[in-house]
């Protein structure tokens, strides 16, 4: 990885690019063919990059940190079985706060941080020692506390209509991470409503008794014996120590399926996953027998099986309405609901990010030739990417970005301009096919797709 940064001293910078001078004013004045030449080597294989501003040094520009902000994935108390809750409940909020121009740092690189120094994500202490490690100045903690779901049906003429209401509570914190001080806590009841000539109780699903307490200790299963589209509940109690677990499906020839994430499991508590029978690629896997692994690092500490039998009706719902996350999640009653809730904790947040002192590095800064950078705010089910600025940035139709993956990113204080930045990956090539006001969306270009984008990726400009 190459970093090419400005030399200054008492004149003004001077860059000499493969031969080309970039900048003003005096500095090195003729470099020799074989320089020029290791210069050229260094920016192919570097890629484009970034220039500091003339009136800045190095230290100045990486010790310039933008406000960032971290966000946690959500601890679900509500009771209801939904999948992916607490986790898709963050990705939301985290993408709601690139909508409004915040910088913000991606769950799973603050997971990850926290799982490979054991630290606990339930404290704030450990919470904020990682989001720091990570460059991130605030933390946003928080829970989903209550969900309630309500159903009554209409008649209207020969058709009945059945309408389904929920209501979404939940709380968040906003630390320092600086200072492990709490900046804010606020809380927000979203509401949502679901209509239709056909629906489901989904407060009978979500609320059901389970068949076994699957935290009655080890590794177990809510039932041994499942049918096709049911979901799969499993728990497991830490009675030894405070760990991080997680848990793989396989085959029952040992050929890895699915991994269902990582857990953080207190002594003494118990940590739950849900499969919803599909493999890493979203396809159904059909009846058989498969084992469930609990692992520690790269050891396997526990193994049960489960059995997913052929239905001989159809099961309704689809598993997709009660995974936060999915298309149909999000658009029924609780989807909507989350997303109230979520829309009223940023809204109720922002002003004490203002607080904070960092007003000039949260609204993005209008750029009439069109915004040389932007960061992905969000990456919706089918590809297409929205990007956190818009018209009032320059942004236009048409107009085409790169997505890259990157580190050390560094901003103006002041300007928000991007300062510089380390490229791991170009995931993608993107291009504008919506503009509004401070968003815009973009469409992905396939024969340029490397990998996925992600919320929080920077998008660069293309000529």
């Amino acid at each position: 990885m190459f970093r090419l940064e400005a030399e200054t001293g008492a004149v003004p910078a001077v860059y000499v690019v493969c031969g080309r001078r970039i900048g003003m004013a005096n500095g090195p004045g003729v470099w020799t063919w074989v320089q020029r030449a290791v210069c050229c080597v260094a920016l192919a294989l570097a890629g484009p990059f970034p220039l500091l501003a003339s009136n800045s040094s190095p230290s100045d520009a990486v010790n310039a940190e933008p406000l960032r902000v971290a966000v946690a994935e959500f601890a679900d108390v509500s009771g209801a079985r939904i999948d992916n809750l607490g986790g898709a409940f963050a990705d939301k909020l985290l993408a709601e706060l690139a909508r409004n121009g915040v910088p913000v740092v991606a769950r799973d690189a603050l997971e990850a941080r926290m799982r490979e120094t054991g630290l606990d994500p339930t404290s704030i202490a450990d919470l904020s020692r990682a989001a720091g490690e990570l460059g991130a100045r605030l933390v946003i903690s928080g829970t989903v506390d209550d969900i309630e779901v309500t159903a009554h049906e209409v008649s209207i003429l020969v058709v009945t209509v059945r309408q389904s209401k929920a209501r979404v509570e939940a709380s968040a914190r906003l630390t320092d991470s600086s200072a492990n001080e709490t900046v804010s806590q606020v809380t927000a009841v979203g509401s949502g409503t679901e209509e239709g000539t056909l629906s489901v109780n989904l407060g009978s699903l979500l609320f059901g008794i389970p068949a076994h307490d699957v935290c009655g200790g080890g590794l177990r299963v809510e039932r041994a014996t499942v049918a096709e589209g049911e979901f799969v509940s499993v728990g497991f109690v830490a009675d030894t120590a405070s760990q991080w677990l997680g848990l793989e499906v396989a085959a029952a020839d040992g050929a890895f399926l699915r991994w269902l994430g990582w857990r953080f499991v207190a002594r003494g508590d118990c940590g739950t996953w849900f499969w919803n029978q599909r493999g890493a690629l979203g396809v159904s896997v059909g009846p058989g027998v498969y084992a469930l692994r609990l692992r520690s690092g790269d050891r396997v500490l526990a193994e049960t099986s489960v059995e997913i039998r052929p239905s001989v009706s159809l099961v309704f719902p689809s598993l997709d309405l009660v995974t936060a996350g999915t298309t149909a999640f999000d658009v029924g009653s609780v989807g909507q609901a989350v997303d109230d809730a979520v829309s009223q904790l940023v809204a109720s947040l922002l002003p004490a990010l203002h607080a904070v002192g960092e007003t000039a590095r949260l609204a993005p800064r209008a750029d009439p030739g069109g915004a040389s950078f932007a960061q992905v705010a969000e990456v919706l089910p089918d590809g297409r990417v929205t990007l956190n600025v818009g018209a009032a940035n320059g942004v236009a139709v048409g107009d085409r970005y790169e997505v890259l993956a990157v580190t050390r990113l560094v901003f103006d204080p002041e300007t928000l301009a991007v300062l510089s930045y380390d490229v791991q990956a170009v995931r993608c090539e993107i291009e504008i096919v919506e503009v509004r006001d401070r968003a815009s969306t973009a469409i992905q270009h396939a024969s340029s797709a490397a990998s996925e984008p992600v919320v929080g990726d920077l998008a660069r400009r293309m000529p």
